[in-house]
Formats: structure tokens, C-alpha cells, sequence
């Protein structure tokens, strides 16, 4: 073995290196104490990759189009209402009709609920509408939209589908690809599929309409008992043909409508001991603020959180509404 030609005289905590070692003195006990050394080994044969988490990203650019977030309701009969997330009746004139849930999960068309508007009374036309955004971020590409329809046994009207680009609700269309489902095409048993491919151009961009607004409407139908039609997993997606319906994990989607709707159960403090609210996603617009008990007023909303007071410290449920 080697001599090691330690230093003389050496003070506490002195390093002394030699070849691959490394001694560090130690005044306590009088000695050259050997560091430790970390050998690294040849790397090991790579493990199976594990099975990924759900995706955030959604092939589906409708929120909500499988009708499965009904955080207002499960039925409306007052126009221009939301009741499912996203989607808001529409009647007009003498119309009067009821938007509700029904279940679908044994029906076949990849969703379990789906919606119900039936016409009560009137012969105006009626129908269900949603705006969803994103139509920008599209520009140059086409675009499918497709669902699953079918009528009740008293639905005398064809239904129209209004598929189109917008810079505001009910303004003005851009680019469309609008179709009509004929009565005759509709069953009372089967689900009819319609598709329908727009191309998203310039126009849309030229009048910043980042709106894709889809309207399906049914007119000059009187009012009668089974004078409905359903509605069951809406899709819009990038391409010219509708692919099979997309399966989004609840979670998603209702983190996805929170954006636009937030009911929560929270404490409300009162104007000493307000309450400051940090919302799970940030909201469209600052949204408009209800509930609360005596006295309840918004200090500030934002589209990140609201502040809250009202008379008497309690439980409240408040709701936040951002959507269109």
C-alpha cells in the first residue's frame, strides 16, 4: 500500500485529497476521518410506462354537450333561461314550452342525459340555444357539429339547426352551416345522428366572432301533450366528418362550466368579518353575484373572486353567473 503523505500541523476541518479519496482533520480526536464516497452504478433497465391520467385537453369543443352539469336545475319554463349548464330555452311570441332532463344511458348514444323541450302552448317556435367560444382560435379550419335527435308523437314541425359564428348572442352570423332535420327524418324511438361542417373563415376573425353559436328550433308547432323533441350528445370537433360521441371525465366538465355558472355553499361573514372567495377557475367576466341572507351585498367580484357581506354571519348559498 501507497505512503499518504498527510499535511503537518493541520487545522480542524482542513481537506485533504489524495487520488479518489478525500480525509477532512478533526481537532475532537485528533485524526484524518475518510469521507464517504457515492459510487454510481450502471443505470437499470427502464420500467413499464404507467397508465396516463384523464386528459384536459377536449376533443369535444362544447362544453357541456352531454347535458351531464345541471347546477341551476332540471327544467325551466321561462325563456331565455338556463337550465342544463351552457344551454338556455328560447321561445318566442305566444310560445311556451319546458326544457328539462331526461336519461339516456341505455339509449345507445354515448352520454347519459340528455334534454327534453316540449311545446305546452302556442304555435311560435321554440328551442334550446348555446354560445361556446374558441371560434377564433379556429380560423382556417373546418368544423363538424353533430348530435343525436329525436321527436315526440305529437311533433308536427321540422327542426332547424343553426350552427353558426358570432362576435355577441344573437348577433351577427359570420360564417354558418346551418341544415333542417325534416319531421319525417325524426323517430319516436330511434336517435336520428345529424352532422353539419363549417368552415371557419376570415370573416370570423375580420369581425372577432369567437362565438359558435348553435341554436336548434322547431317553429309553427302548437302546443300539445308528446309535441317535444330530445336532445342527446352534442359535438363540435376539428374536421369535416363527426367522429364517435367523446367520453370527458365529470370533473372536467364541470370545472369547464364553472368558468361561465358557480353555485357554492359558503360562509358570508358580515362587513367586519367579510368573506373573500377564490373561484376553482377563473370565470369569463366577472359574474353577476345572488343569494346570501339579510342584508347581503357584493363589495367587489372579479373574475378570480368575490367579497361578500351581509347582516348576520351564516351559511349561505351563493351563486356566481358569468355566462352569456
Amino acid at each position: 500500500m501507497a505512503t499518504i503523505n498527510f499535511p503537518t500541523s493541520p487545522t480542524d476541518g482542513q481537506v485533504f485529497t489524495d487520488g479518489d479519496h478525500t480525509w477532512i482533520w478533526s481537532s475532537s480526536v485528533g485524526a484524518w476521518n475518510l469521507e464517504a464516497q457515492t459510487v454510481t452504478g450502471p443505470t437499470g433497465p427502464t420500467g413499464p410506462t404507467g397508465s396516463a391520467g384523464p386528459s384536459t385537453l377536449s376533443k369535444n369543443l362544447i362544453v357541456n354537450g352531454n347535458f351531464k352539469i345541471w347546477q341551476r336545475n332540471t327544467s325551466t319554463s321561462t325563456n331565455l333561461a338556463y337550465s342544463a349548464d351552457r344551454w338556455f330555452l328560447n321561445t318566442n311570441g305566444t310560445a311556451t314550452a319546458t326544457f328539462s332532463q331526461i336519461n339516456t344511458a341505455s339509449q345507445s348514444v354515448g352520454s347519459q342525459f340528455g334534454a327534453r323541450v316540449a311545446r305546452s302552448a302556442g304555435t311560435d317556435l321554440f328551442g334550446i340555444i348555446t354560445c361556446q367560444e374558441g371560434a377564433l382560435n379556429l380560423v382556417g379550419k373546418s368544423v363538424t357539429l353533430s348530435g343525436y335527435i329525436r321527436k315526440g308523437s305529437a311533433l308536427t314541425s321540422d327542426v332547424t339547426v343553426v350552427f353558426g359564428t358570432r362576435a355577441s348572442k344573437f348577433g351577427t352570423v359570420y360564417d354558418s352551416a346551418n341544415i333542417t332535420i325534416s319531421n319525417a327524418t325524426m323517430s319516436t324511438s330511434t336517435w336520428y345522428r345529424f352532422t353539419t361542417t363549417m368552415a371557419v373563415t376570415t370573416s370570423t376573425s375580420t369581425n372577432s366572432a369567437d362565438i359558435f353559436e348553435i341554436e336548434l328550433i322547431a317553429a309553427s308547432q302548437a302546443g300539445a301533450a308528446n309535441a317535444f323533441f330530445e336532445l342527446a350528445s352534442v359535438q363540435v370537433e376539428i374536421g369535416t366528418s363527426a367522429t364517435e360521441f367523446e367520453q370527458e371525465d365529470t370533473s372536467i366538465t364541470l370545472a369547464r362550466c364553472r368558468r361561465y355558472y358557480l353555485t357554492q355553499n359558503q360562509i358570508v361573514g358580515t362587513s367586519t368579518t367579510y368573506t373573500t372567495t377564490v373561484y376553482p377557475t377563473k370565470m369569463r367576466i366577472a359574474p353577476n353575484v345572488a343569494g346570501g341572507g339579510t342584508g347581503f351585498a357584493v363589495n367587489s367580484a372579479s373574475t378570480d373572486q368575490g367579497n361578500y357581506q351581509q347582516t348576520t354571519r351564516a351559511l349561505q348559498q351563493i351563486t356566481q353567473d358569468a355566462d352569456f
